[in-house]
């Protein structure tokens, strides 16, 4: 016999009353429903569930019976998971502002979860998130907690893409057209948008429409989302200007920009290591040389992100240019695998987009300069000595094995080579600076792969508007020498503030073995980063940044358990409820159990984030325990996987 009211309707005070009860722990979600109250400029608001399967908006009646029919009405309604959308709309439909509230059994049921409620403001421009404590208080978390976030996804997820397309067909109508979509921002992310699509309706107006995921129903807002590298179209003038230059002077078309003089076209002479901006002038063609390299537009805050790129990146800062008619600004970066990309950053130097460049103007000058094409080998009485026209050649020396790119031998030989190529130069300028094989151009142009190995991107820098500046204009010898004395001091400079860390051998790795063993670089490979991360930082001594990068490989582990075990949200769970989740668990459990109880007495914490500060020897007992335990879960995945595969 049930006892009195197991089948009654239970009230949000109840619910309340119940989850305090339970300290604040409820069951799994059973189903995930959608409340939403939609308040148009100068209109009344339209509010009510959005109920599976159900194209109207249900009241609290209707949703009241939805429950009965599926004996959720009662204690159990605790996980019926609700989110809460509150958005005001201006005059073009599109979210002014708005509130998420993710609740339990109701619109009015109490709040759950470490993200419990997010304000924004329109495209996510200004966005506060709050954690609910057991007594029902809200807490605002502090704009760097990713606390509850999941992480990005490590590759396309077609399954979530298709849900994402139906939920804004669903928003729009069957017949809008979805033109293009992109991975959320920084805000975006927070506010829980996991994608921003790009559509037009059937009246031909373009919308954007951030999407998020609320368990498994996907849900839309339609807001002012920006299209982040959206081509730029000329204007019909300017377009034929730049055919008409392409065909007469033999160019090759780049990139499409504007500032504030307007539109204009990047392109170079074909066969030449210059470029030229083309840009209308009135009625007038006017081309003018271009020096690529950071831009005048970038303010203080969009400075500071390229010294950040070069300093921590290792990335070399090629070009930089106002993003469109917006305060963005784009950055061309090259990396050390000469992969270019492309930065999206905005006025407060962060970066809200990336994305591969490698067709760009001035990477593609700059792989042509690293990598020239092969000449013919210079006669033996050339090499080392000095060319039929009195210059000095470059000499040629084949290294006697490969060394890695981060040891001290190839800064040594990079340094060295450096040396050889500007005592060349030098010598070779007094005898004039015109190009062929061994010119001081030549010399010049090959500096720029050992100044790179040396991470010495200020000097590439400099070195490139030299190069550039050189094959532009006639520079008599005496300029010349000036202009690499200048280039000389500065590298000397640049080195000089250049710390160099030296690892003891003990803590290399034979053979790159992976830190946490073959089976967890083989099963999670998505953790590799993090795993990398970690255990570099705890050999440069950043003990507690090692911590953290070990909590988002704890993290992508613990999901990896719910999955397996299906036992839901461990990762919002403390230690120790967490280790009796998994103990209760049916079947033989005790190799994961122990491997956690040895992160948790490691970890020094409550919960999943770590705490405020670990010394060395603390950081190492985490890595240490945190690897044991991704090794016993990649150990349980690779039995599962060779039972299936068998």
């Amino acid at each position: 016999m049930n006892p009195p009211g197991e089948h009654d309707i239970w009230t949000p005070p109840r619910l309340r009353a119940r989850l305090a009860a339970q300290n604040g722990s409820a069951p799994p979600p059973t189903c995930y429903i959608i409340w939403r109250a939609t308040t148009r400029a100068g209109g009344p608001e339209i509010r009510g569930y959005e109920l599976p399967g159900d194209p109207e908006r249900r009241d609290e009646a209707a949703f009241e019976l939805w429950l009965l029919a599926r004996n959720l009405a009662g204690p159990d309604r605790l996980s019926v998971s609700v989110l809460v959308i509150r958005e005001q709309l201006d005059d073009a439909d599109l979210v002014r502002e708005g509130v998420l509230e993710r609740r339990r059994g109701g619109v009015d049921g109490p709040y759950y979860g470490n993200v419990a409620r997010v304000e924004f403001t329109g495209a996510a421009k200004l966005v506060r998130r709050y954690r609910v404590s057991r007594d029902g208080r809200l807490t605002e978390l502090p704009p760097g907690d990713d606390t509850g976030m999941p992480p990005p996804p490590t590759e396309p997820d077609i399954e979530n893409y298709a849900g994402e397309d139906a939920a804004v067909h669903a928003y729009l109508g069957p017949d809008a057209v979805i033109l293009d979509r992109r991975a959320p921002t920084l805000f975006e992310d927070l506010l829980g948008l996991s994608a921003i699509i790009h559509a037009r309706q059937p009246d031909g107006a373009e919308i954007g429409c951030g999407v998020g995921w609320h368990g498994n129903t996907a849900f839309v807002l339609a807001a002012d989302f920006p299209r982040h590298g959206r081509p730029l179209v000329p204007p019909p003038d300017l377009e034929a200007a730049v055919d008409m230059a392409v065909r007469t002077r033999d160019l090759v078309r780049y990139e499409t920009r504007v500032d504030d003089l307007g539109f204009y076209v990047i392109a170079r002479e074909r066969g030449r290591q210059t470029l030229v901006a083309i840009r209308l002038e009135g009625r007038a063609t006017r081309i003018d040389p271009y020096v690529p390299g950071p831009t005048d537009a970038a303010n203080a805050d969009q400075r500071r992100w390229m010294t950040y790129a070069q300093t921590y990146e290792a990335r070399t800062i090629l070009d930089s240019w106002r993003n469109g008619d917006t305060d963005e600004v784009a950055v061309l970066t090259i990396d050390p695998d000469q992969e270019a990309w492309r930065h999206i950053i905005d006025p407060d130097g962060i970066e809200i987009a990336r994305q591969s460049d490698n067709d760009a103007a001035a990477a593609t000058l700059f792989r042509e300069r690293l990598n020239p094409p092969e000449e013919p080998a210079a006669p033996d009485s050339q090499v080392g000595g000095v060319t039929p026209d009195g210059t000095p050649a470059i000499e040629a020396r084949e290294p006697e094995y490969e060394a890695e790119a981060d040891s001290l031998l190839t800064k040594v030989l990079a340094w060295s080579r450096v040396t050889t190529l500007l005592n060349a130069a030098i010598m070779g300028g007094s005898h004039g600076i015109g190009g062929g094989p061994h010119s001081p151009l030549d010399q010049l142009s090959a500096m720029i792969e050992p100044l790179t190995a040396l991470n010495a991107a200020f000097s590439v820098g400099s070195l490139r508007r030299l190069i550039a500046q050189t094959e532009a204009s006639t520079m008599s010898a005496e300029s010349f020498a000036t202009v690499l004395d200048d280039l000389i001091t500065r590298l000397r400079d640049e080195l000089a503030l250049t710390r160099v860390i030296v690892l003891p051998s003990a803590q290399l790795r034979p053979n790159d073995e992976p830190p946490f063993g073959p089976l967890v670089e083989l099963h999670f490979p998505e953790v590799a980063y993090d795993i990398e991360e970690a255990t570099q930082c705890l050999a440069l001594r950043r003990s507690t940044a090692a911590v953290l990068h070990a909590m988002k490989v704890m993290r992508h582990g613990l999901r990896a358990v719910e999955r397996l075990l299906s036992t839901p949200r461990l990762t919002e769970l403390s230690w120790s409820n967490l280790v009796a989740a998994v103990l209760a668990v049916a079947g033989d459990q005790h190799d994961l159990v122990e491997t956690l109880v040895r992160v948790r007495r490691a970890w020094r914490a409550p919960g999943l984030m770590p705490a405020d500060k670990y010394t060395e020897e603390e950081a190492e007992a985490v890595l240490v325990a945190v690897g044991a335990f991704m090794r016993s879960l990649a150990a349980r995945v690779d039995a599962i996987t060779k039972t299936v595969a068998g």
